[in-house]
This record gives structure tokens, sequence and C-alpha cells, in this order.
């Protein structure tokens, strides 16, 4: 199995059945190879059911096993058995995040059903928000309650993620921004902030400093929101068809609404001339250059993480796309 040499796997768990036929790990080992692999799910399932038969102790020891009938069983559109066989692994080892995490998309993709699911999601995503801060079942615990109070959405985002501390609605609305349809970026805010970590905000600074004003922690959080929110896009995009080209352009559509910061950006003071020139040309130079580094820094990792062709962000990068941006970057400073 873990040299991918899947027909003499088989062959192997069929000699071992013929010596015995009813031997749970090799009935359980070939049912999951078939399920898993060749798509047999009714048949791989039939196999790990039977082996639980025979010696359900053996999942005691090895409650990862409930996942893979809960895995097959969710390919065969069986929620509520999937669910099921999920609770009994997690009732052996309930904080293993395999587990756990397998039980927050499966309900996240299915809680829409009916209300007796969505009421499950609700209660389990609430559960992961007090075990871990689990990001994305903040994000999928705002949909299944249909949260849209703008301000109930700031609170939750406040108690479960540093990514808002200081901003409020009216930062969002100076911004020209609404905050529910940023929401996406929790989806891989895990990931993003491995990104930061190495490539932090402050490297920046040099393009946004001014001696004529300060640069308000506000604005770094609507920033930080709009490059999670393009890079949670971008991996989206990935998982639906690993398109670089594509992937890249999600990137660029959620950089689009860096402009709407620079209302947080520049304070709205009385200015002199000479400042507000010198504030309108700073920003108007160095602007479009925090977007091109973002990108890069976004296409690089997420080639880098997920074993994709490296690619010259220049050639994802379109002179229709950069003009527009720095044309927005004018209209904006001249508001």
């Amino acid at each position: 199995m873990d040299l991918h040499s899947h027909e003499e796997e088989i062959v192997c768990y069929d000699k071992a059945l013929k010596i015995n036929p009813n031997l749970p790990q090799a009935l359980f080992s070939k049912g999951v190879t078939l399920s898993h692999i060749y798509k047999k799910h009714t048949e791989g399932l039939s196999l790990m059911l039977k082996s639980n038969e025979y010696e359900e102790e053996m999942m005691n020891g090895f409650p990862i096993g409930y996942f893979w009938i809960a895995y097959t069983y969710e390919k065969l559109d069986k929620i509520d058995e999937s669910l099921r066989y999920i609770d009994k692994g997690l009732s052996i080892d309930p904080e293993n995040l395999f587990m756990l995490d397998f039980k927050t998309n499966l309900l996240a993709f299915n809680f829409d059903k009916n209300d007796k699911l969505k009421n499950i999601a609700i209660a389990f995503f609430e559960y992961r928000l007090e075990l871990d801060n689990h990001f994305k079942s903040l994000y999928y615990f705002i949909k299944a309650k249909e949260i849209h109070d703008e301000n109930t959405i700031l609170e939750l985002l406040k108690k479960y993620t540093a990514i808002v501390k200081f901003a409020d609605l009216g930062t969002f609305t100076k911004c020209e921004l609404k905050l529910p349809d940023l929401l996406k970026f929790l989806l891989h805010y895990d990931k993003y902030l491995t990104l930061r970590q190495t490539y932090p905000l402050s490297r920046y600074l040099n393009h946004l400093i001014s001696p004529n004003h300060s640069i308000s922690s506000e604005f770094y959080e609507i920033m930080d929101l709009i490059f999670a929110k393009s890079f949670s896009d971008a991996i989206e995009e990935y998982y639906k068809a690993g398109n670089m080209k594509l992937i890249g352009e999600e990137i660029l559509n959620g950089l689009s609404f860096l402009p709407n910061a620079i209302f947080e950006l520049i304070p709205n003071e009385e200015y002199t001339q000479d400042e507000a020139v010198a504030i309108m040309a700073h920003t108007y130079l160095e602007y479009p250059n925090i977007a091109v580094c973002e990108l890069g820094i976004q296409i690089g990792l997420i080639t880098g993480n997920f074993g994709l062709e490296k690619v010259d962000p220049a050639d994802i990068l379109s002179d229709s796309w950069y003009e527009e941006f720095r044309e927005n970057t004018l209209i904006y400073i001249n508001l």
C-alpha cells in the first residue's frame, strides 16, 4: 500500500483471506483499498462491516477505522450512517483532528439538507469553536445559524480570531466593504497565518510610511482581511481544478479591494498643499507595489505547498489589471 502497488496489495489480502476467510485485519484493509483507491464503495464497505462482526474489539485499538467506514458511507451519500460511525471513532479518540476535520467537512456540506442535520451541525461547530477556535467551523457556524447582522459577525470574529481587534463597523463602512463578503477568509485562515509568520505585514511598512500621517491599526486589519480573503479564495480554486492561471486570477480578484483600504490609510485631516501632493504621490507610486509583492508571495506559497509547477507572477499579472489598480488607487486617494 505504501508503495502504491495496489494490485499487489490486493493479491496479498486475498492470500491471507484464502488461509483465513474471516481474518478481520485483511477484510478491513482490503475494504479500505477497494473504497479509497478503486472507488468500489459498496464492496469495500461490505468487507469493513464484515470484519467488524468478527472482531469489534479491534476497533477500540484502531478508532481511525471508524473514519474509513464513515468515509465510505459518505461516498454512498448515506450521511446519517457516516455521522454514526465517525461519532463512534470520536467517542474513543475525541480529540483526533483527522476525525474532527472529517466531521466538520461532512456537516459543512450537508447541514442544509434538513433541520436535523442543521441542528447537529450548529452544535458541533460550536463545540469545535470552544475546543480549538476552529476557523472553518466559525465560518459554517455563521452560515448554518444564518447570521447576517454585521455586529454579531464582528463580535464572533473578535472572540475567535486575532485578525480584528480595533476595527469596528464604521471602519468597514468607511472602506466601502461588507464584512459578510470577506468571511471566506476563515476557510483557510490557518494556512494564511503560516504565510504571515514567514512574510509579516511589517514588510510593507516602507511602502506605507509617511512623514505626514501615522498608519492606524485599523488599516493593517483591513489590509490583512483583504489578503486573507484573496489567499483563501485561491486555495479554494486550487481544490477545484489546480489550474495556476485561475488560482492567480482569484488572488488578483481579492487584491482588487486593496484600494478601498486607502480610506483608512490616509486620515481625514487638513493638509497643506505640499503635504497633500506628497501623500498622493507616495501612495500612488508605492501602493501598487504592495499588491504585486503580495501576489508573488501568495503564488509562491501555493505552488510550493501543493507541489504545483512554479510560475512567474508576471505571467499572471496583466497590464490591464495593473493599470486598473493604479487608476482605482488614484481615485480613492482623491475622494
